[in-house]
Order: structure tokens, then C-alpha cells, then sequence
């Protein structure tokens, strides 16, 4: 469920960096846990900047910048 996905073990490390291709892939599984698995009509995701473009690439919103969002 959604707490196993968001567990502190870092069980996503590689030696090699993820593609963008790959970031949006786990964004949408995330999305998809997310929106499934919380009861919660209001939700707070914290997490940095490159994932949260990411999930907007994801949602086909397309990326922004921190001055325009």
C-alpha cells in the first residue's frame, strides 16, 4: 500500500541515474498508489523538485519553474 511506498529504505538506488522516461514511469505509479490506496480527501506530498516535475510530466501538465508555479 501507500506506506510501503513511501518507506525510508531506499530500495529504488541504482549505480546508474534513472531516465526521464523511468522518473515519469515512478511517477505515475506513485499517482496511481497515491490516489488508490488514500481515503483522505486532502493529501500533502513533500519531496524535492526534480520529482515534483516529474509527477507534472506524469499528469501531462508539463514542467515549470519555481517563479511561474
Amino acid at each position: 500500500g501507500l506506506v510501503a511506498a513511501c518507506s525510508d529504505a531506499d530500495t529504488l538506488w541504482t549505480d546508474e541515474r534513472e531516465t526521464q522516461k523511468q522518473q515519469i514511469k515512478r511517477a505515475k505509479g506513485f499517482l496511481h498508489t497515491l490516489f488508490d490506496s488514500a481515503p483522505e480527501q486532502v493529501v500533502v506530498v513533500i519531496t524535492h523538485s526534480g520529482f515534483t516535475r516529474s509527477i507534472l510530466l506524469a499528469m501531462q501538465v508539463g514542467a515549470c519553474r519555481s517563479q511561474t508555479c
